[in-house]
């Protein structure tokens, strides 16, 4: 056995091992503001599906390459969802201090909405990072909402 040949088990195992090291690194220095999490998570994604299908080349190429082509989706969803966890957080808040039933059962449906958020943050990214033009495959759809909306409004 060739420990030298790096089409060797060995070797392309710890070629695997580094490449997540490097990409993770990456999400770290890219997270620095709080804002870019969202993008940054979306590259991260797409450079651990990329290793793992096996046609990946560069860690550093594909995570920037990756990180620029969703950075405007990836953004916008983030903050829509910070904004939606930042208003269940204070309902939250606001719910636990009140004494009365209905009270208790509008904390426990916000927990629900909270949990639900939670799902949606941990699926969306995966999907925006496997599909390419995820945003343009719903644009049609949306336009087509909110034509439907004008014209019975």
């Amino acid at each position: 056995m060739n420990w030298m040949n790096p089409d060797n088990v060995v070797h392309a195992a710890l070629n695997k091992v580094g490449d997540v090291v490097i990409a993770n690194l990456l999400f770290l220095l890219c997270s620095i503001p709080l804002v870019t999490i969202g993008p940054a998570l979306n590259a991260l994604y797409h450079c651990m599906l990329r290793t793992v299908k096996g046609n990946h080349t560069f860690t550093v190429k594909t995570f920037f390459t990756a990180f620029r082509q969703n950075f405007i989706q990836s953004l916008l969803i983030w903050l829509a969802l910070c904004a939606a966890l930042i208003m269940t957080a204070f309902n939250l808040r606001f719910l636990a201090h009140t004494g009365s039933p209905a009270g208790q059962i509008f904390f426990l449906l916000t927990c629900g909405t909270a949990i639900l958020l939670a799902i949606t943050a941990f699926y969306v990214f995966p999907v925006i990072a496997a599909f390419k033009g995820t945003w343009s495959m719903f644009r049609p759809y949306l336009e087509q909402e909110v034509q439907e909306v004008a014209d019975h409004g």
